[in-house]
């Protein structure tokens, strides 16, 4: 015999309330029914629960055992029911979220703020990598960042969210500024910074710095002769006030980057996973064009 938990609430209903007549009451069943579902408890496994006497219905020794552990089960039970509640809900749970450098730097911060905020027992745990090392993990169960190789995207849905506007960044001083409208020849006479795979494929000869932290790269513009191709949307105070400068590089060919959600094809997004997702989106379309 399989444990019933409402056998279990009418054993511990008994002892709370000392009285058959009473628990049988508070669980809307006749007060035979209920002496029956303890019997057939007793029966089962072979002892007493209850003694009848003037005073009352006393547990004995194996009903105190029998009462104390079905408070815990039954405590266990509610337990789960609300966990399940919440994670069905999207209000718990966990979620595995990947993010490239840009948009980590971007949103991060006020997306993790919101989630918890919202969603107090929320379990967010992040990744940031470049998009093809994001690619290659397989416990990511949403992915946040530019799909730049279609050819690695086969096993995923993406939804495109927003295009962020790119210009060239250097520091409020730098001699390029005062240039006016410049070339991509002499914009490779000074050194670049960026992400590895953007700065790797320069092929310019002068230095470049290369780093996915976005927030040690814009310590290094603002310090040195480096140029960044970047949101200005990541670097709105510094350009408000002129530390940093954009550059009117005419021929540079990268102007926007799209930026999107990937998520694994053939798996079912949990509820919390599909919050964190929409507030992405909506943090993420403001800093570039709804989509």
């Amino acid at each position: 015999m399989i444990l019933d938990l409402v056998r279990l609430q009418h054993i511990v209903a008994v002892a709370r309330t000392s009285s058959f007549s009473r628990a049988a009451k508070e669980a809307c069943i006749t007060q035979p029914a209920l002496s029956r579902s303890i019997a057939a408890f007793e029966a089962r496994y072979g002892v007493r629960l209850f003694e009848r006497g003037r005073g009352g219905t006393v547990s004995t020794a194996a009903g105190r055992m029998v009462v104390a552990r079905a408070r815990e089960i039954l405590a266990a039970t509610r337990e789960l029911e609300e966990a399940l509640g919440a994670h069905a809900g999207g209000s718990a749970g966990e979620v595995m979220l990947g993010l490239g450098p840009l948009v980590a730097s971007l949103i991060l911060p006020d997306l993790a703020r919101r989630m918890l905020a919202i969603r107090p027992k929320l379990k967010l745990r992040t990744v940031i990598k470049p998009n093809a090392a994001l690619l290659a993990e397989e416990n990511l169960e949403l992915l946040l960042a530019s799909p730049s190789q279609p050819e690695a995207l086969i096993d995923f849905d993406v939804r495109t969210i927003a295009q962020l506007r790119l210009a060239i960044v250097v520091r409020g001083d730098h001699p390029l500024v005062d240039r006016g409208a410049i070339s991509t020849a002499e914009l490779a006479e000074w050194p670049a910074a960026g992400q590895m795979s953007a700065v790797a494929s320069t092929g310019a000869e002068a230095g470049l710095f290369a780093c996915e932290n976005y927030h040690v790269l814009r310590e290094v513009i603002a310090s040195s002769d480096c140029y960044w191709c970047t949101s200005p949307a990541f670097l709105a105070d510094e350009l408000a006030d002129g530390r940093l400068r954009t550059l009117n590089v005419v021929d540079y060919p990268i102007r926007e980057l799209e930026i999107a959600v990937m998520r694994r094809r053939n798996r079912t997004p949990s509820a919390a996973a599909l919050a964190v997702e929409e507030e992405a989106t909506r943090l993420l379309k403001s800093f570039g064009t709804d989509q």
